[in-house]
């Protein structure tokens, strides 16, 4: 399903995802 990799059309909710796939990323830099 692409849903998991789309953000959600509500802002809070769109936040949260972005903020997660950021700190997602960051983790695997790290």
């Amino acid at each position: 399903m692409h849903l998991n990799m789309m953000p959600p059309h509500n802002v809070n909710l769109s936040i949260r995802w972005h903020t997660s796939k950021t700190r997602a990323v960051l983790c695997q830099g790290l």
